[in-house]
């Protein structure tokens, strides 16, 4: 009985923190903290983030050995604002090597739906939704602020 309250408790928890299934959380809208993105990218992907450092890069990937790689499976990339805030700048996702249903849940956190996502790696479209647009660049699907 103790344990199918903890059970409960902890998918309470999860649900009110917007964890779980496709990473929850609200929808991000103007420049985005690209803290926000990575823990999203982390949740949402199963991917291991290298800490936000300056206006560098972040990569993520399966863990921390191809984090080294060229080719990872998540780019945020990272532009300083003007008052000193960091914010991001594209986030490209290497969506051919990750699971559709990850990715597509990751998007939503942009304002896409699925439907959006497939409409980009599929047909080749570049949709607008909100402050964000997201197009394919090839290996990679990105997601640009409008």
């Amino acid at each position: 009985m103790i344990r199918n309250i903890v059970l409960g408790l902890s998918a309470l928890m999860l649900a009110a923190c917007g964890g779980g299934a496709g990473g929850g959380g609200s929808t991000f809208s103007g420049r985005v903290n690209p803290e926000d993105i990575r823990a999203a990218a982390a949740a949402t992907l199963d991917v291991v983030c290298q800490e936000v450092d300056g206006t560098s890069t972040i990569k993520c990937d399966k863990n921390e050995e191809q984090l080294m790689g060229s080719f990872t499976k998540v780019r945020i990339q990272v532009a300083e604002d003007s008052d000193g805030s960091l914010y991001a700048t594209i986030v490209s996702v290497q969506q051919g090597r990750m699971e559709r249903t990850k990715v597509a849940a990751f998007v939503k956190r942009f304002g896409f739906s699925e439907e959006d996502f497939i409409a980009v790696i599929e047909r080749g479209q570049r949709i607008t939704k909100g402050d964000f647009y997201m197009l394919d660049n090839g290996d990679y699907m990105s997601i640009y602020p409008s």
